[in-house]
């Protein structure tokens, strides 16, 4: 069954008369649906409906005198009428793209004109001169072999044999048709137009099988050809995904790691998405090395920064940028170190006042106890002697002991 095909460019028409007749009558099939082999039967079958259709319509037109002249012919006006029917919807339903269901209407109007005609005869009887136009039918048999399924050649002749023995067998025959039949009988009568039209029926027959065959064979063929050309583009794309992907490989290969492949879509993009998210989690790997060395660094600066805080050398600032991701640390262990500094200097200071004091002390002291000594009966002396001698020992241990925290106090001193 005939369906329509989609709108597209129509396909190439003859310039001229023709050329017009034919976008008349042809249905306008868009170029890219030429591919496929039914389309292009299709077409061929059109283009020779086409030109049938125009040899009814001039024989119709032909006809119209005979049918008026010299007086009115029903025979000739009904074949008229009846052709121009069969142009009319003939080439309605081919425009329409319905080229089976018009040859169809085309060739059984024949078959139905061709029955018609040997149907009515003068005086309602057959004679011997009206068995030779029977051999009509072969026309429609011809045609239905170039227009239809060959099955329809088989068909019409099937027909044309029943239609002609039954004419024979119901309608009356005139005397030269008895006479011949009684001499030769029926057999010698139907055999010439059923055997001739059996013949053009089998090569009609043969004739559509091999038309269909090398449609067949010329659509494998474009097949294969369109095949090819697939196989070799896609063999082209390959190529070039592969020499860009192996150019990738170089980059990375050369330490460029900011190297991507191109995600265009193609038989390779699978392979390309893949080697990126590779390339993308190998970068960030890197980094991620990168920045454990650093921090491992840091830590190990800092680290020797704590000990040498350790061993109470504050002398030194820490500085504030050598560390990177731990500078906020570093920062903190420079204003402790200066709040160290800081208390180690007042701490110094206070001792230092500690010591002037206690120096002005004991002289004050020693002053005091000469004075004293001197006003002391000579039998006490041995008393106040001892106890000066104590004062001595007591005054020698906190100078001792004021000197040692000065020294250790210096240590942590700026």
């Amino acid at each position: 069954m005939d369906t329509p095909e989609e709108p597209g460019e129509p396909f190439y028409f003859p310039r001229g008369p023709w050329g017009l007749w034919l976008r008349v009558i042809m249905p306008h099939i868009g170029a890219d649906a030429l591919m496929n082999s039914t389309i292009r039967e299709r077409l061929r079958r059109a283009q020779i409906l086409s030109t049938l259709v125009f040899g009814l319509f001039c024989v119709s037109v032909g006809l119209i005198p005979l049918a008026f002249l010299p007086s009115f012919n029903a025979g000739a006006f009904g074949g008229v009428v009846l052709g121009f029917i069969i142009v009319l919807f003939t080439t309605s339903l081919c425009r329409a793209n319905r080229v089976t269901t018009a040859s169809t209407l085309y060739v059984l109007g024949i078959v139905i004109a061709i029955s018609i005609g040997q149907s009515l005869f003068p005086d309602n009887k057959i004679g011997l001169q009206d068995i030779e136009p029977f051999d009509l039918f072969v026309v429609p048999i011809v045609f239905a072999g170039i227009l239809l399924p060959r099955v329809w050649s088989i068909v019409i002749w099937a027909y044309g044999a029943i239609f002609t023995i039954v004419i024979l067998s119901i309608i009356p025959h005139r005397s030269n048709l008895d006479q011949y039949l009684a001499g030769s009988g029926i057999y010698a009568v139907v055999v010439q137009p059923i055997l001739l039209s059996a013949l053009l029926a089998v090569v009609s027959w043969i004739a559509a099988g091999s038309v269909n065959r090398a449609i067949e064979q010329g659509d494998r063929t474009a097949e294969v050809t369109r095949a090819y050309q697939s196989v070799t583009d896609q063999k082209q794309r390959l190529e070039d995904a592969i020499a860009i992907i192996r150019d990738v490989h170089a980059r990375v290969a050369n330490g460029d790691l900011t190297a991507r492949a191109p995600t265009v879509k193609g038989e390779l993009l699978p392979v390309a998405v893949s080697l990126n998210l590779m390339l993308e989690r190998l970068s960030r790997s890197l980094a991620a090395e990168s920045a454990l060395g650093g921090m491992e660094q840091s830590v190990q600066r800092l680290n020797d920064v704590v000990s040498q805080l350790a061993q109470g050398n504050i002398r030194h600032p820490i500085p504030q940028q050598a560390f990177g991701p731990l500078n906020p640390v570093a920062y903190n262990l420079e204003q402790l170190r200066n709040g160290f500094v800081q208390v180690t200097r007042n701490s110094n200071a206070l001792v230092n006042r500690i010591h002037t004091m206690t120096q002005e002390m004991l002289q004050q002291q020693h002053m005091l106890d000469q004075a004293l000594v001197e006003q002391i009966p000579y039998e006490d002396r041995a008393f106040i002697q001892s106890m000066q001698e104590r004062l001595s020992h007591m005054e020698a241990d906190l100078t001792n002991g004021i000197e040692q925290l000065q020294r250790f106090l210096a240590r942590f001193a700026a």
